[in-house]
């Protein structure tokens, strides 16, 4: 979430943003609790540092943080209260475990004790600590999706047919 007074300092989000005059039109339109984010703001915007000795500066840090909040946030922290309001729905996902789950040859998942599960498969980023345990190839993780995505695939497949 931003407000009109950073917007133009936004990366543009690759699918648009949602945009309403009100912290409550937001919720509703990214679906959320209107109770649980109008209490989120509040408390973020009660929660900033504003001694008055620091001011915004978009291209360093600048030290305008929050306090009791957590996570804190450490620079840029500015309220949100100017109309329009703008929200992205997020949704997690892993890019990187970095040593990720073991597996075998046929993409099963190893557990702790070195046993395998004979129902659970691996593939992609969630096992490539094991493949490149540091830095980064370009490509890397659509070889490995393509790669043990089919091995994944076609072991579920037998497991679940039997």
């Amino acid at each position: 979430m931003w407000d009109s007074r950073v917007n133009g300092l936004v990366i543009p989000p690759t699918y648009g943003a949602f945009q309403a005059n009100t912290i409550h039109e937001l919720t509703e339109l990214l679906g959320l609790d209107v109770g649980a984010l109008s209490q989120t703001v509040k408390s973020y915007n009660s929660g900033l540092d504003a001694d008055g000795s620091k001011r915004f500066d978009p291209t360093r840090l600048d030290g305008l943080s929050t306090r009791e909040i957590i996570p804190p946030k450490s620079n840029w922290a500015q309220p949100l209260d100017q109309p329009p309001f703008y929200g992205v729905p997020m949704h997690p996902g892993i890019t990187f475990t970095y040593m990720g789950v073991g597996i075998d040859k046929q993409a099963r998942i190893r557990r702790t004790s070195g046993t395998l599960f004979r129902n659970l498969f691996a593939a992609g980023e969630i096992m490539s600590g094991n493949i490149l345990s540091t830095g980064y190839l370009a490509g890397f993780g659509m070889t490995i999706r393509t790669v043990w995505g089919r091995i994944a695939g076609q072991e579920a497949g037998r497991h679940a047919i039997g």
